[in-house]
């Protein structure tokens, strides 16, 4: 999500992801290896298109507003985040990087400038009283202050924080 409330929903993205995964594990379970990897190259091409169009938009976007992009620097997030099977699966299939890195050369390509921020407790932390608390996310959509009562979809807490944090950085 970007802090001006435009989403991106990947929802679409992992209901299609799992369906390959599906798909990979029946041809796997009869023998078909040569057919998942065929499969797992259009997987990837597919995905590498989604973030080409994803990052184009991020930066036609700044560009227009005049805006820097920030990001969160998720390096080591697979090692510091554990859950289920399906979680985990999502966690490595997850391109981070990839989408980082296109966002980082188109940016540079039109003049938009992108700053890493840390991520830690940005989707915990109040944007109105800078209150922190896991309790402040008790459903994982949605985010409710304990201490002023805020209250606001979990992505866009989590967008103005990192918003806020680059501007902190820029020393605006």
């Amino acid at each position: 999500m970007l802090s001006n409330n435009i989403f991106f929903d990947g929802r679409q993205i992992r209901w299609r992801k799992e369906r390959w995964a599906e798909r990979r594990k029946a041809l796997q379970q009869v023998g078909r290896l040569s057919r998942v990897k065929k499969e797992a190259g259009r997987e990837r091409r597919w995905m590498r298109y989604i973030n080409h169009c994803i990052s184009k938009r991020i930066v036609e976007i700044a560009k227009a507003e005049s805006k820097a992009i920030a990001l969160e620097n998720l390096l080591g997030i697979r090692e510091r985040t554990k859950g289920s099977k399906k979680f985990n699966r999502m966690m490595s299939g997850w391109n981070f990087r990839e989408l980082a890195s296109f966002i980082e050369y188109k940016a540079a390509l039109q003049g938009v400038p992108v700053i890493y921020v840390d991520p830690k407790e940005t989707s915990k932390t109040c944007p109105k009283c800078g209150n922190v608390s896991r309790y402040n996310r008790k459903k994982q959509g949605w985010f409710k202050c304990t201490k002023c009562g805020y209250q606001s979809d979990a992505d866009r807490v989590g967008a103005i924080n990192i918003a806020a944090r680059a501007l902190d950085a820029l020393g605006a």
